[in-house]
């Protein structure tokens, strides 16, 4: 039978492997962070308290700091493609005004727009270039790509989202949700439990499908609220239950969807709501934002600037073994060549080795029939790497950190 041993070296980096398939990435802040973007599958940026504005250029192995003010509260961030997007929030000044940033030179420059900031801005939706909703203590639209704005007639404030310019659905306190099909002009009340909880966000994967997510307290007691629908109608309550508030939810296709919430829940539904399981996120921070590129490599972001990563690569292998016996790297870090040792107790027969970068992209390969070999990995760029080892007995995964030459 095959045995599939996984194996990481012990070594000293700034990310750490989880056997459930979520690794932590070094956000290089401890502000919370609120929300997460990646308009590609290398350029991601996450935002969060006290004015901070974080890109990634490479998968989010590396994060730099773009904009700091500690008078600012970013709560949500948004791209069109790599180079043009959006960020909302409000300043810690008398009212709370809101605050609303744009670039289109992928974050060198953030430019305050000119819109009324009286509101309080919590979310943003972008329906391509033109179409934009800011959604907080009031909802504002534009169809122009911000040239005019009008403020959306709502029965209250609450989560949002647009399937499209016309149909639109309101996630209330008090469990409530609306429903209009003309823009605004109308709203239909789809459900009303009456008792305390609010919905955090709202997301649907077609007309059809769609999720609610938030929580409640009462009576001494905190749970979650799961609430999902399967014809844009009838909304019904998951049979999953926590004492957990879920705060953002993102599909990767239809049915399947992730959820995130306080002391680091991480859930999974794969059947559009009904079911969830749970995942391991190895952090009991609060979760406030998730984000998928696809449906295997997805981000999250949390308090204390916690940034989470799951991939299909190697990066989601699982199981682990702590013995480090049977395989030998050196130098570590190493430079341009790589040493690679594998007990003679192994067979060596069929044996290739594989190095993935952070993302998951495969980038070297080869067949070894040799327990000693040496790579010449001078085309790598400095940074973290996985090597993977595999043989039709066993299947090591190795850690690797790649210097700067001198």
């Amino acid at each position: 039978m095959k045995n599939l041993c996984f194996l990481i070296l012990g070594l000293s980096f700034s990310m750490a492997v989880y056997a459930q398939d979520w690794i932590s990435l070094n956000s290089g802040t401890s502000n919370h962070l609120n929300s997460i973007c990646f308009p590609d599958t290398n350029i991601g940026y996450a935002v969060g308290d006290y004015g901070t504005i974080l890109k990634t250029t490479d998968g989010g192995l590396i994060w730099t700091s773009q904009f700091s003010d500690d008078s600012y509260h970013f709560n949500a961030v948004s791209f069109i493609d790599p180079d043009t997007g959006y960020i909302v929030g409000y300043r810690y000044l008398t009212g709370y005004p809101g605050i609303f940033l744009k670039t289109t030179d992928g974050g060198l420059n953030w430019i305050n727009q000119d819109i009324d900031t009286t509101y309080h801005f919590g979310a943003i939706q972008l329906l391509g270039a033109d179409t934009i909703f800011i959604i907080g203590s009031r909802i504002l639209k534009t169809f122009d790509g911000g040239i005019n704005w009008s403020v959306l007639t709502t029965p209250e404030g609450g989560a949002f989202w647009a399937c499209n310019s016309n149909i639109f659905y309101l996630g209330c306190n008090h469990i409530q949700i609306y429903n209009t099909t003309d823009g605004g002009i109308n709203w239909i009340s789809q459900i009303y439990a009456g008792w305390p909880g609010d919905f955090y966000e709202i997301r649907f994967s077609n007309y059809n499908y769609g999720l609610a997510v938030g929580g409640g307290f009462a009576q001494g007691y905190n749970y979650d609220l799961l609430y999902y629908t399967r014809d844009g109608n009838d909304w019904i309550q998951s049979t999953y239950q926590s004492d957990k508030d879920y705060r953002s939810v993102f599909f990767t296709d239809d049915t399947t969807a992730y959820a995130v919430g306080t002391y680091g829940s991480i859930i999974k539904t794969v059947d559009a709501g009904e079911n969830f399981t749970d995942q391991i996120s190895g952090t009991s921070n609060h979760l406030n934002s998730v984000f998928f590129i696809g449906s295997d490599i997805g981000y999250i972001a949390g308090n204390n600037g916690t940034i989470l990563k799951t991939s299909s690569g190697p990066l989601g292998l699982a199981g682990t073994s702590s013995s480090n016996d049977l395989v030998t790297i050196y130098p570590t870090p190493f430079q341009d060549n790589l040493s690679i040792e594998i007990d003679r107790m192994i067979n060596i027969e069929s044996t290739t080795l594989a190095i993935y970068n952070a993302p998951g992209l495969l980038l070297f390969e080869k067949e070894v029939n040799f327990h000693h070999t040496v790579l010449d990995l001078q085309s790598l760029k400095p940074g973290f790497y996985f090597l993977i080892i595999t043989n039709p007995d066993h299947q090591f995964v190795i850690k690797l950190i790649k210097d700067q030459n001198p």
